[in-house]
Order: C-alpha cells, then sequence, then structure tokens
C-alpha cells in the first residue's frame, strides 16, 4: 500500500492507520484509510512505477519518504509533499488586453463568495478539516509584496437559502445580506486597479450526489459579475467548478478568464502562481464548455447530421441548427491560451498514400510568436470521410507537448499508421476501410489546419 500526503493535512503525532491495522510509529503523520491511493502487492509493475516517481521528487527536496516494516505489509511507503505546486489543473480561456499576468498593481481586490473560502479549495473529496488549507487571498498576499490585496465576499452562492443548504458545509457556511455583501463589494472594489472576481461551483456542488439541471451560474453570482463589469475596472474570472459551466452571460463582462477546477489543498499558491505570471499556463480543455445548458450533449466528436448547417450560415431554416444561439460552444474541446502566443504554419504529409504496412509523417511547423517562454499542447485529428459506420467530424488521434522560447520556432511530427484509422464496424470487427481521411492539426479541436491522403 503506497501514499502520498500533503502535510497541511494532518498534525505530527504517533499514529498510523492503514487500511486494517493500526500501529505506533514516531514522528509521522496521522492518516486514515481513505487518504492512501491502494496499489496491490500483487501489482508490481504500478508499485515499481510510484516508487521510482516518489523516488526521483525525493531526490528533489520535495518528498520525503518514510518506510514503516512494523505495518506486517510487504511494503508501505509514505511520501510527504513539501512545497510542490502544480498548474496541469488550470486554465486560461480569455485574456484581453493582457489584463494577465498581474503587473503594475498597487491594489488588487480579490471578490467573491469562494474568494477566501479555505475549504473549497480541495473539492468535496478532502480532509475534514478545512483549518489547514490557504486561501486565495493569503497565498496572492505573499507573492505581491508591496500590494494591498483586499477582500470582500461579494454576494452568496445562490439566492434560494435552501438550495445553498443542498450544496455547502452548513458548519462553514454562514450567509449574509445579499444589498450589504454587493455594496462592500462595489466600495472595496473602486479603490482597486484590477478585480478577481473568484466565483463558479463550492466544492460540494459537484461530485457524488451533486448533479445540475441547470450549467448557468446562480443569479447571485450573476449579478455580482454585472456589478463588478460596471466599475469600468479590469476584471479577472477565477472559475471554480467540477464541470464544464455555461458562461454565455457572465463571459462578455470580464476581461480575462481561468478556470481552475477544484485543484485541492495547494490550489491556492497554484493559483498564485499563475495569477502573477511564475508559471505560464499550458492546459487544454478535456470538455467542451457549451454556451447555454439546452446545447448539451455538446461534443467535438459528434456525428454528422442529415442536414448540417453550412459553416458561418446561422441561422438557416430546416438545417440543424437552434433558433436563438449557435451550434458552436463558448470553448471548444483542447481549449486553452497562454501568457504567449504560437502560429502554425507549413502542415505537410511525408506521403499523400498510405497503405496497411506504411507510415505516414505528418509535419507542422509552430511558432512562439510572444515574447514569453512557453509550452504548447499540439493536436492531431482526423476524419474518415467515407466509411460503413457514419464517421465522427473528427477524433483526437495524437498530441504533443512542445516547449519553445520566445521567438523559437519548431518542427513538431506525428506519425500516422493503419492503426490509427481502424474502428469496429458493423460486425464488431476492428478494421480501417480504403478511403479518403483528412488529417487536422492546431492549438484546439476549433482552429486547426487540413490536409488529405488517401488509404489504399
Amino acid at each position: 500500500i503506497i501514499g502520498v500526503f500533503d502535510p497541511g493535512l494532518f498534525s505530527i503525532g504517533d499514529t498510523i492507520t492503514v487500511p486494517g491495522k493500526k500501529f505506533k510509529y514516531s514522528g509521522i503523520p496521522t492518516f486514515e484509510p481513505e487518504h492512501f491511493m491502494r496499489v496491490s502487492p500483487k501489482d508490481t509493475m504500478k508499485r515499481k512505477q510510484f516508487i521510482k516517481g516518489t523516488e526521483q521528487i525525493a531526490q528533489e527536496g520535495a518528498i520525503q519518504i518514510f518506510k514503516i516494516p512494523e505495518a506486517g505489509l510487504e511494503e508501505v511507503i509514505v511520501g510527504v509533499v513539501g512545497t510542490l505546486q502544480f498548474d496541469v489543473f488550470e486554465y486560461r480561456m480569455k485574456n484581453e488586453d493582457g489584463v494577465l499576468p498581474l503587473k503594475n498593481n498597487k491594489r488588487i481586490a480579490i471578490i467573491g463568495p469562494l474568494a477566501d473560502v479555505r475549504a473549497d479549495m480541495p473539492a468535496m473529496w478532502r480532509d475534514g478539516s478545512a483549518t489547514t488549507y490557504r486561501g486565495l487571498a493569503d497565498a496572492l498576499r505573499d507573492q505581491l509584496d508591496g500590494v494591498e490585496v483586499a477582500y470582500a465576499r461579494g454576494c452568496n452562492l445562490a439566492d434560494d437559502e435552501k438550495m445553498e443548504y443542498n450544496f455547502t458545509d452548513n458548519k462553514n457556511n454562514v450567509r449574509g445580506n445579499e444589498a450589504e455583501l454587493l455594496r462592500e463589494a462595489i466600495d472595496v472594489a473602486s479603490g482597486a486597479d484590477v478585480i478577481i472576481a473568484a466565483i463558479g461551483e463550492s466544492a460540494s456542488m459537484s461530485g457524488e450526489g451533486a448533479s445540475r439541471a441547470t450549467l448557468e451560474l446562480p443569479d447571485t453570482q450573476r449579478r455580482l459579475i454585472e456589478a463588478l463589469h460596471a466599475t469600468g475596472k479590469p476584471v479577472v474570472m477565477l472559475l471554480f467548478t467540477g464541470r464544464p459551466l455555461a458562461l454565455q452571460r457572465e463571459e462578455p463582462l470580464v476581461d480575462a478568464i481561468l478556470t481552475v477546477w477544484e485543484g485541492g489543498s495547494k490550489a491556492a499558491d497554484a493559483i498564485a502562481d499563475l495569477l502573477t505570471g511564475r508559471v505560464n499556463p499550458s492546459a487544454k480543455l478535456a470538455m467542451t464548455f457549451p454556451l447555454v445548458t439546452g446545447q448539451c450533449p455538446i461534443y467535438y466528436n459528434h456525428k454528422r447530421t442529415g442536414r448540417p448547417m453550412a459553416p458561418e450560415a446561422w441561422y438557416t431554416r430546416y438545417v440543424s441548427n437552434y433558433i436563438d444561439v449557435p451550434n458552436e460552444p463558448l470553448y471548444p474541446f483542447g481549449y486553452g491560451l497562454s501568457y504567449t502566443t504560437y502560429d502554425y504554419s507549413n502542415l505537410r504529409l511525408s506521403s499523400a498514400e498510405m497503405t496497411a504496412g506504411s507510415t505516414i509523417t505528418v509535419s507542422v511547423d509552430v511558432k512562439n510568436t510572444g515574447n514569453v517562454d512557453g509550452e504548447e499542447i499540439v493536436q492531431l485529428y482526423i476524419h474518415d470521410r467515407i466509411r460503413s459506420i457514419t464517421p465522427p467530424v473528427k477524433e483526437l488521434k495524437a498530441y504533443k507537448r512542445v516547449a519553445l522560447k520566445a521567438g523559437e520556432t519548431a518542427t513538431v511530427r506525428f506519425d500516422l499508421d493503419v492503426e490509427m484509422l481502424k474502428f469496429y464496424n458493423a460486425d464488431l470487427d476492428f478494421v480501417a476501410e480504403p478511403g479518403e481521411f483528412d488529417v487536422m492539426v492546431g492549438p484546439n479541436s476549433r482552429d486547426t489546419q487540413s490536409i488529405m491522403f488517401t488509404l489504399k
């Protein structure tokens, strides 16, 4: 049994609990069975991979390793996480006028029902005590030396008290007067150079037993965004959520959006790293964000309809489109911005034909056109133009992460073979059928360049 733990969740003691056993061991954090990542002693490959990774991190000084032979088990390793922080959960979806990263600000207002709630940092699967988690306001104050960070709650999570009761930890949640909360927020925002609006879903709004009928933000939070926008100050939306949300109303009212999900006990420090530019975001959306709930289900790899709408032809009567909103999502699968920009060019194939035993190399040139070093995730999609089972309009087949210094250009290559073209036919045989295929490469599932080859 192997576990990795954040020391912020545990107090130093002398009792260790592992599934089915308790024993004494001095100087080790106390933890419970649910905090273990379980790996069977028989699962040698997983155990070795985890141990190898843990030892490597230990060499970098971020994890201490304790071996506990008294457990009576084949192996127990407790890795205690130190100051290691991650940005992989953070997605920058909008950044007008370069409002992020934060710079040259004397006073920052952090406002919203999730702006300084420690219990909501690590999502619903958390240790019972939230007192050791850091709040976002404290994390920003530590990183922004000489900058005043002012806080206001701004609003309740939702108008309906019963609804809020259903998705909050009521021991830690105290509702305020909505009008007074909003007045306080405007007062705090009025003296700030930039506003950070921490909104979205509390930890208990996602996860088991937390389905929602609508994906829009609660009205309290929408009103807060409208009021902050009306101040004329730049507004950065920090979106806490466990699912894609429908932000059609709010997106035009903010200057930047950073989707931070529910990042764990170190979330506040990691978010501060992103906001201040210590880390350049590079993550991409693994789910499509709809404009409105009514578009759902919405996903990039859908099948073509019998009456598809022509590109940019909305609205057209008697074809597959909505009367009131476009078909396109707010943000497509694979989308994500950075503090730099990238240009894709010169998409090419090593051959325009593929046979069963051959490979085609797809190449594209990617240039960092900004002033900041960064990492881009280059994505490759395939579309089978005609086959016996209706194909999706595109399917993600490969991606590569490439690090580029400012101004640098790299050629990114993918090798395609017939296995990547196969699908299950009507007889449930896994086959590739001869015909024409489109190869699409780009930074997300929407903004791609395309080239065609033929499978003989």
